[in-house]
Formats: structure tokens, sequence, C-alpha cells
């Protein structure tokens, strides 16, 4: 019985952390956010009362503390596989080296996903079935772009660099779950096209 425990405990561990991982992975990010969560928490209470009873054996039957104290220890190990998860998020996001110069039109989705669209990149207009939707990410506090921006078909020119990975902007939110996209930082814009002042007009009519 206890060896069947211990492997249904273990068989848990492998699952949640290969759903922690996957959720560093583009493809699988989405999955690994939703699940790991839930068998995240299942891990905690079967590891808590794991421990604790655990603890309370090895204090209480002296004559099987060396046994007890080797399960301590086994039980304990699958926190280790987690200590490469925090290096890997504890590292900083890096740029890419190249400059852009992109404009990039505002899609108004019914979601918190990536609704920036490319549609020039240094110059280069972009085959409309292959513009990427991005997220905007501001270098600082002291660059951001207006609230009367962001209405469908806005449309902005901004300097910046991507990051390497896919992802989302600093201090980003959401319960929706989005998908991972590429990322821009950029650190100043200019307005090409506003349909704010286009709107404002017709409800001041």
């Amino acid at each position: 019985m206890n060896k069947t425990l211990q492997t249904f405990y273990y068989i848990l561990c492998a699952i949640f952390l290969g759903l922690a991982y996957s959720y560093l992975i583009d493809r699988f990010h989405l999955a690994g956010r939703l699940l790991a969560s839930l068998t995240g928490l299942l891990i905690i209470l079967v590891f808590a009362v794991t421990l604790i009873s655990l603890i309370l054996f090895y204090y209480l039957r002296t004559a099987k503390r060396p046994i007890y104290g080797k399960l301590i220890r086994l039980s304990s190990l699958p926190v280790l596989g987690l200590i490469p998860f925090f290096i890997i998020c504890a590292i900083p996001r890096q740029l890419d080296d190249e400059t852009h110069k992109i404009k990039v039109a505002y899609i108004a989705y019914g979601c918190e996903c990536a609704n920036w669209k490319i549609i020039e990149d240094n110059g280069t207009k972009c085959n409309d079935n292959d513009c990427d939707e991005i997220f905007l990410e501001p270098i600082n506090d002291k660059v951001f772009i207006p609230d009367t921006i962001g209405y469908n078909g806005d449309i902005i020119e901004l300097t910046g660099k991507f990051y390497s990975q896919k992802g989302f902007p600093k201090d980003y939110y959401s319960e929706q779950q989005p998908e991972k996209a590429r990322v821009f930082q950029f650190t100043d814009y200019k307005v090409i096209n506003s349909n704010h002042f286009d709107s404002q007009k017709s409800i001041d009519e």
C-alpha cells in the first residue's frame, strides 16, 4: 500500500513538473498555465499531508527513524525539480540587437490578446497573410501611448526592438489566458492615423 501511494505521488509530481515546464514553451503555454495550477494545488495538499505524517511518525516511532528520515528526503526530492524552473523565470528577457521602425494597425479583437498588426517593418510592407500580431511595451513610464489611441484601424509608427522570445509586456495581466506573442519595446512613436476624433465627432453629432 505504501509503495502504491509513493508511486502515485511521484507520478503526480512528474505530471506537475511537465506542465510547469510546458508553461515556458510557446506551443504548450496555455495548457501549462491552466493545468499546472490545478495539479500544483493537489501536489501542495498531498505533499503537506505526506510530510506532516512522516514527521509525526519520525518523532513518535523512534525505532524506525532511519526509515522515516529516508522517506522524508525522498518525498522532498520533487521540489528540487522546480529549481531550474525558477532560475529560467528569473532570467531577464533579452532584446534583439537590431533596431526596427515599424508601422502597426490596431485590430479590435474581442480579447486581451496581441492586437497590434505589423503592416510595415523598416520600410518593407508586410504581406497581409504573414503579418505578425504583437504586443507593445514602452521602454519606460515617460513613453506611453495615450488612451485616445487604440481604436480599430488606428495606425502608429514606432521605433524600438523586439524581444528574442515570445511572451507578454511587463506588468501584463489577463484572466483570459491569451496566447504568447512577439513583444515590441518602443522608445518613441508617431500617430499616423487615429479614429478617435472621428468617433468623437459622430458622438457629438
